[in-house]
């Protein structure tokens, strides 16, 4: 018996993964960038801080993203277990 491998369709599907974790990279060093900029550079050196800021509604009215550094890199885990299968 032979079984299609689906080779190329494996290939497609692991760079659109590619694609959207670098765009989750991308979204976090932006986040990054705005603390470092903006006097929160804490946030970067303790997670349990950062993790206190866990959605938008906490980082205050000026923050300009979407989502929290903890959002991201919940989806981000998720993204690289799926890719790294």
């Amino acid at each position: 018996m032979h079984y299609r491998g689906f080779h190329d369709l494996h290939s497609r599907v692991l760079l659109a993964q590619q694609h959207d974790i670098e765009v989750l990279e991308d979204e976090l060093n932006k986040i990054d960038d705005w603390d470092a900029k903006y006097g929160r550079a804490g946030n970067l050196r303790n997670k349990t801080r950062d993790d206190r800021q866990d959605s938008k509604a906490k980082m205050g009215a000026d923050y300009p993203y979407s989502r929290s550094r903890p959002e991201v890199i919940a989806v981000l885990k998720l993204q690289l277990v799926e890719y790294g299968e």
